[in-house]
């Protein structure tokens, strides 16, 4: 018996590791902590929203967990942005967990720290499903690269935002209740925005249910030949018009990319354009002094990339997957 209770307890710890969560967020040329659940009680200053466990959150019929993961507490960190800016998430994520991945804002009309209400969310960002793709999922391309990356819409009002982002994990999402979330919000203040008309958005308490086809839905129906797929959430209300993340983007997305980069390709079901990257396999190092040179965490190789292979000094372009480098 202490045996079996030993071996469930290693299994149930295993499991719960294997899923995974933000570690910092790249703004502007600054790197911001973000919460680990399992770290130290006291951590420094995390802007997103501290959560109790980095597993799937509560269904969203139980409670509010779906929106900022479960049992969330308002951060006292505020990460300062400017308004049509990338912002890089950087994950330890060891999961499969094919899926989307999307991203949303909430306009707080105040401090952050005391909003919360489930929205509206307007959906600024989301990638899915790409058969034109070696990895067709985002959230595989996610898991190749540990990072992704988001373009703040430069119409938005100045003031403080909550960036919530999500992976939905699709694995057993066959049976009714199976699909996982995976949200975090950060806290951001915004700047230079152009006070453009904000939409009307989502609550996702509501607008996300059991019987959703995006939620309820045999993964293994999902194949190049049939590569129908469509995020829950609805569409992409403000869409951004940057250059693919890292990972590139899918055919249900509007997808968004670091500083200096520029569109090759566009998605099948987004306003937005979208990038294909990386043509390495392997660590690579630019040493050519010669031509532009791309800034750090910029995009710097891949599949159909033309611009600068060159990294800036104290940094190397390192391979992410076969569609993507970035300067590390």
């Amino acid at each position: 018996m202490i045996l079996l209770s030993a071996t469930f307890s290693s299994l149930l710890v295993s499991l719960v590791s294997a899923h995974g969560y933000i570690t910092s967020y790249l703004i502007d040329g600054a790197s911001y902590p973000a919460w680990n659940p399992y770290g130290a009680a006291t951590q420094p200053g995390p802007i997103n929203r501290p959560f109790y466990q980095d597993g799937p959150a509560t269904p969203f019929e139980n409670g509010t967990a779906i929106i900022c993961n479960g049992n969330n507490l308002p951060t006292s960190t505020n990460a300062p942005v400017t308004a049509g800016s990338t912002i890089t998430t950087i994950w330890d994520w060891p999961s499969v967990h094919p899926g989307p991945v999307m991203g949303y804002l909430a306009k707080c009309n105040g401090p952050c720290a005391s909003f919360f209400d489930d929205g509206p969310w307007v959906k600024f960002q989301q990638d899915g499903y790409d058969a034109s793709l070696a990895t067709p999922w985002a959230e595989e391309r996610l898991r190749a690269a540990q990072s992704w990356n988001w373009t703040i819409p430069p119409e938005l009002e100045d003031g403080e935002y909550l960036l919530r982002t999500e992976i939905l994990g699709l694995h057993a999402a066959s049976n009714v209740g199976g699909a996982q979330f995976y949200p975090s919000c950060a806290h951001l203040v915004v700047s230079s925005g152009t006070d453009g008309a904000w939409p009307q958005g989502i609550h996702i308490d509501g607008a996300y249910t059991d019987y959703d086809p995006g939620i309820l839905v045999a993964l293994y129906t999902i194949t190049p030949e049939n590569p129908a797929y469509t995020p829950p959430g609805g569409p992409v209300l403000l869409p951004t018009s940057g250059a693919g993340a890292p990972p590139p983007s899918s055919t249900s997305s509007t997808s968004t990319s670091a500083p200096t980069q520029s569109s090759t390709s566009t998605s099948s079901s987004s306003t937005s354009k979208t990038t294909t990257t990386s043509t390495a396999t392997s660590k690579t190092t630019t040493t050519s002094a010669a031509g532009p040179t791309q800034t750090k965490y910029g995009q710097c190789g891949g599949v159909g990339w033309t611009g600068p292979t060159t990294c800036a000094s104290g940094s190397t372009c390192t391979v992410s997957n076969a569609y993507y480098s970035q300067c590390l």
